[in-house]
């Protein structure tokens, strides 16, 4: 069983591959069981659990957090319980983050592993270019395979937080919880109203309102989802990222 989140489809890549060598079929959408209030799961005899995510401020997407805090899955103590979470640069404090929200529903992380894409968050800085994302990709596919043995394999890691660690932890955590505001995000003129920024959503933060999208909360998960996958480049967050790349698993071909 395999849980994953995407926004730019860059972790939705790694849980389909892992899926293929790990021969673990039961892909399961995060987005999707938000959407349907699906939180209630059941382990077949033997059966692993992994999650694959994008790291955010250091730690968790709060959509992640949010299904945690409502899974409902009986496991046991030989359980594997696996996680693959997709970064930039590395994973920081996302590993003990996950193991802790876990740990609180009586599931308990035995490894983690941090697995290098492309860059996306156009809200703080530039995304990959198109080449530099394809030659991400292809090394990520090699890394994906040597990560898969490792879960066939059972091979644990080691989980835990400095001091300093959980410090930098909190300080990340914190600037997410303020840059998740909205009211920076707009269409420009090229807007063509197709609405794929409110199907792409994965809290339905965005509505269309007189052929414009409309955000309709004060807070959203910053997966960057809408300005990365418009298919007209329209969507803008402040005066930054009008000249930015955009980046999806889409355009790397």
């Amino acid at each position: 069983m395999i849980f994953y989140f995407s926004g730019t489809g860059n972790s939705e890549f790694a849980a389909k591959e892992l899926s293929q060598h790990i021969n673990d079929g039961n892909i399961i959408n995060i987005t999707e069981c938000v959407r349907e209030n699906k939180y209630s799961f059941t382990l077949e005899n033997n059966e692993k659990i992994g999650f694959v995510f994008l790291v955010f401020y250091d730690g968790l997407p709060i959509i992640v957090a949010d299904f945690i805090k409502k899974l409902e899955i009986k496991t046991t103590p030989e359980t594997f319980v696996w996680a693959v979470i997709t970064a930039g640069a590395n994973m920081g404090g996302s590993a003990y983050a996950l193991k802790m929200s876990l740990s609180a529903r009586w599931i308990f992380l035995s490894a983690a592993y941090s697995l290098t894409m492309p860059d996306n968050y156009i809200i703080m800085y530039n995304p990959c270019e198109k080449e530099h994302a394809k030659a991400k990709i292809k090394n990520a596919k090699i890394k994906l395979e040597e990560l898969a043995n490792k879960i066939k394999a059972k091979e644990k890691t080691e989980i835990e937080s400095s001091l300093l660690g959980q410090t930098k932890y909190d300080i990340m955590q914190k600037a997410y919880n303020f840059m998740r505001g909205t009211k920076k995000f707009f269409a420009d003129e090229n807007c063509v109203a197709c609405g794929k920024c409110a199907a792409v959503c994965p809290i339905g933060c965005i509505e269309m309102k007189n052929g414009k999208p409309y955000w309709n909360e004060k807070k959203c998960v910053h997966c960057t989802a809408c300005i990365n996958r418009c298919p007209v480049n329209a969507l803008q967050y402040g005066k930054k990222t009008k000249k930015r790349n955009r980046y999806n698993i889409e355009i790397t071909g």
